[in-house]
C-alpha cells in the first residue's frame, strides 16, 4: 500500500490511541516526545478524542480513557456529549467577537442552555442547565424559524408572548414575520428583547434528521453600533453552525430521543 492511498493522519491518530490503550495515561509532553511530534499537534490529537468522548481529563490534566471503546467492542455506539464536541468552537467564537458564546437545546418549548463560553472566564458556565423563552431569544429565534409549520403552530398556541422589555414581541403575527426573515438570512438577531442592551446573534445546529434541536450564540450587554455587532459574528456563527450540523448528520447526541 502506498503513502497516497492511505489517510496518515487517521494513522498517526489511530497510532496514538494505541499507545493511550497500552499506557493507561498519558499527557500532551509524553506523547509528543513519543511520536516526535509538536506539543501542539499532540495537544490537538488528544483533544480531539477528548471531544469525541473516547479520552477525559484528570485533575492533573493527564488524558485517561473512557469506557468508550468497550462499549464500541460490545456493538454499542455511544452518545456523543454535544458540549464537549462543541466547546472549542464556542472558544472561536468568543475569540472572534469578545462575547459570551453559547450552545443550547431546543426542549420543544424553550431553549436550554447547555455550554458557555465567556472571553475572561468570568462566570463561565453559570446560564448552564437554565431555560430562556424561544420567541424572544437569538436562539430561540434561530431554532423556531426552521420547525415545521405544525411545529410552529402548537409552540404559538401553548405559549404567551409575555413583554421583557418595551421591544420584546408579543403579536405572533410579528414573530412569524421575524422568524421568515430569519429563515432567509439564516442567522437570528436579538435586539434587547430580554433585556434593554442584552444582544445576541444565534444560528440553528440540525441533527441527524435534519431538525433544528440546538442552537449557537453569541451574546452580551452591547453599548455600541448594533449593526457592528451583527456583522463581527454572522458569517463565524453561520460557519460553525453548518461545520456541527455536518458532524451530527453522522452522530447521536444525549440529547436525541
Amino acid at each position: 500500500m502506498t503513502a497516497t492511498s492511505r489517510v496518515l493522519t487517521l494513522e498517526r491518530a489511530l497510532q496514538i490511541l494505541e499507545y493511550i490503550v497500552e499506557h493507561k495515561k498519558v499527557s500532551v509532553t509524553g506523547v509528543a516526545k513519543s511520536f516526535g511530534i509538536q506539543r501542539s499537534a499532540s495537544y490537538r490529537f488528544l483533544n480531539t478524542f477528548k471531544y469525541m468522548g473516547y479520552l477525559e481529563q484528570t485533575p492533573f490534566s493527564d488524558y485517561t480513557l473512557t469506557n468508550r471503546l468497550q462499549q464500541l467492542g460490545r456493538g454499542i455506539v455511544p452518545r456523543i456529549e454535544m458540549r464537549n464536541y462543541a466547546w472549542p468552537y464556542l472558544e472561536e467564537l468568543v475569540k472572534k467577537a469578545h462575547q459570551p458564546s453559547n450552545l443550547g437545546f431546543w426542549d420543544g418549548q424553550n431553549i436550554v442552555y447547555i455550554a458557555q463560553k465567556t472571553f475572561n472566564g468570568i462566570m463561565e458556565g453559570y446560564a448552564t442547565g437554565n431555560t430562556i423563552p424561544a420567541y424572544c431569544s437569538a436562539m430561540g429565534k434561530a431554532v423556531l424559524a426552521f420547525l415545521s409549520d405544525d411545529e410552529l403552530d402548537a409552540y404559538l398556541k401553548k405559549t404567551p408572548l409575555v413583554a421583557y422589555t418595551a421591544k420584546t414581541v408579543t403579536s405572533a403575527e410579528a414573530l412569524r414575520k421575524q422568524l421568515e426573515e430569519v429563515r432567509q438570512q439564516g442567522y437570528a438577531v436579538m435586539k434587547g428583547e430580554m433585556a434593554d442592551y442584552l444582544l445576541g446573534v444565534a444560528a440553528p445546529v440540525f441533527n441527524r434528521q435534519g431538525l433544528p434541536r440546538y442552537a449557537i450564540s453569541v451574546a452580551g450587554t452591547w453599548f455600541g453600533d448594533e449593526n457592528a455587532f451583527v456583522e463581527l459574528s454572522r458569517e463565524k456563527l453561520i460557519e460553525t453552525a453548518r461545520e456541527l450540523s455536518e458532524f451530527l448528520r453522522h452522530a447521536t447526541t444525549m440529547e436525541d430521543k
